[in-house]
């Protein structure tokens, strides 16, 4: 066998340096070759995602969100009755099967049936390593069936409107939806929701329901759930791919804190309370802060001390508007208006993976929302002239 130490003086003598320069000099280029690797490994993860992400993204470009566009909106405002309203949400790709004499729950019922299969169909398209988050946002689908139920039996409606207007998703089965619907009281019917994830958590708030008679404390119970999911979800997201569903959490967390605190003050809801309403995880305010936000005397208080950051700039043109109006929805509208700028945002920054999906999911309730506010409307439920300014669309909030 050769001598390793023979070999390394031949390439010595033939480099014209010494055997240790030789060790040196290898040394150095195998490091610059396993770095190369590494770099080259780690650009083909990367383009292995976006291959991953390409059917998904251009699935959701080509069906697009035309109601939150001010001008398609405006067409769709212009319908004169439901037929040709319905017509124009078919041209756009909104196949709604309704007949023309169809009463409000119908429409409501309808369009939240089709949020929910729009919604389950991207999930069953989207790549397993962003799967977690959307399987968790799915939560939010499943809160909503349970608010409406609340609020139904809350407001002392019939049963029958319940399971009409009640839509199965997830752990809300029809079996579920009946038996909430046959439930004698609010505090029965909490106690046939399945215990995880929400009948536990609405038993704990339970107290406060029956102290205060508003809906507030077991829709927040319900809204913290929801944000236990998707929060824990983040962690399980492919690291590569994580930061646009990072910084929706962060955002979606903080705006719905701070409407959470709006809606504490309004309601005169004491700190100790409202305090245990607040989700962790939000990008700018922690729950500390949010408890000192609490210790302010009125709402506009709490507006004047979010100053400096982008919530306060959503905000602030709609302050004079709620002084005159004394109307918290005005503040609402705009935070929703800068959910909306913001997953925009994210679509064009993360363009090549789950910024269009994030952007797509949202924007569709939005836009079901913005079509039911026109289907009232036409009914008379809501007045025609007041259907635009109460509509969230791009432009806005930016």
């Amino acid at each position: 066998m050769t001598d390793p130490g023979d070999i390394l003086a031949v390439f010595s003598s033939e480099l014209g340096m010494s055997p240790e320069q030789v060790l040196v000099a290898g040394l150095g280029i195998f490091i610059l070759l396993l770095f190369i690797i590494v770099t080259f490994l780690g650009y083909f993860r990367i383009l292995i995602h976006i291959a991953a992400f390409a059917f998904p993204v251009a699935r959701v470009k080509a069906i697009g969100n035309p109601y939150i566009r001010p001008y398609d909106l405006e067409i769709l405002s212009e319908s004169k009755s439901l037929f040709e309203l319905y017509g124009n949400m078919r041209e756009a790709g909104f196949p709604v099967p309704m007949k023309e004499s169809t009463e409000s729950p119908d429409i409501d019922t309808a369009l939240d049936r089709l949020y929910v299969g729009e919604y389950i169909k991207l999930e069953e398209s989207v790549p397993d390593s962003i799967r977690p988050f959307f399987q968790a946002f799915h939560s939010f689908l499943e809160i909503e069936e349970l608010k409406k139920a609340i609020r139904i039996h809350h407001a002392g409606l019939p049963p029958d409107l319940l399971k009409q207007r009640m839509v199965p998703v997830g752990v809300i089965s029809p079996d579920i939806i009946e038996s909430l619907a046959q439930s004698p009281s609010v505090e029965e019917m909490i106690s046939r929701v399945p215990q995880e994830p929400y009948g536990r958590v609405l038993g704990l708030v339970l107290p406060e329901y029956q102290e205060t008679r508003i809906t507030f404390p077991l829709e927040s119970a319900l809204d913290r759930a929801a944000f236990s999911e998707i929060h824990r979800s983040v962690q399980k997201v492919d690291a590569v791919i994580a930061g646009p569903v990072r910084e929706f959490c962060g955002v979606y967390t903080d705006i719905v804190n701070l409407l959470t605190l709006l809606r504490a003050r309004s309601f005169g809801i004491g700190p100790e309370e409202s305090s245990r309403l607040f989700f962790p995880g939000g990008a700018v305010y922690e729950e500390w802060r949010l408890r000192q936000l609490l210790e302010l005397p009125g709402i506009i208080d709490i507006v004047q001390q979010i100053s400096g950051t982008e919530y306060y700039e959503a905000l602030h043109p709609a302050v004079p508007g709620f002084e005159l109006s004394g109307r918290l929805q005005d503040l609402e509208f705009v935070l929703e208006q800068y959910l909306l700028h913001k997953v925009l945002v994210l679509s064009s920054t993360y363009h090549l993976t789950g910024g269009p999906l994030i952007k797509f999911a949202v924007a569709r309730q939005f836009e079901i929302r913005n079509i039911r506010i026109i289907a009232h409307s036409l009914q008379g439920i809501v007045l025609p002239e007041s259907t635009m300014p109460r509509m969230v669309s791009e432009g806005a909030g930016s």
